[in-house]
């Protein structure tokens, strides 16, 4: 579940959604996909680098808008 909770608060944050609690529950779920990533199987390394990325812009848009 955590892609499809890191893509709901990018759009979230894309629609001015993301409120305080929000940005410390993504940021606390990427700190966990980022912490999993080298011990998934190579073949879904790549597609969750991206997903921890997606979540990164989404609190960075949010704190610069």
């Amino acid at each position: 579940m955590a892609d499809a909770d890191i893509y709901g608060w990018a759009v979230a944050s894309l629609n001015g959604d993301l409120n305080q609690d929000d940005w410390r529950r993504l940021s606390a779920l990427i700190d966990r996909v980022e912490r999993s990533i080298p011990v998934l199987p190579e073949a879904g390394r790549d597609y969750f680098n991206r997903l921890a990325k997606l979540g990164r812009s989404a609190v960075e848009f949010r704190f610069n808008n």
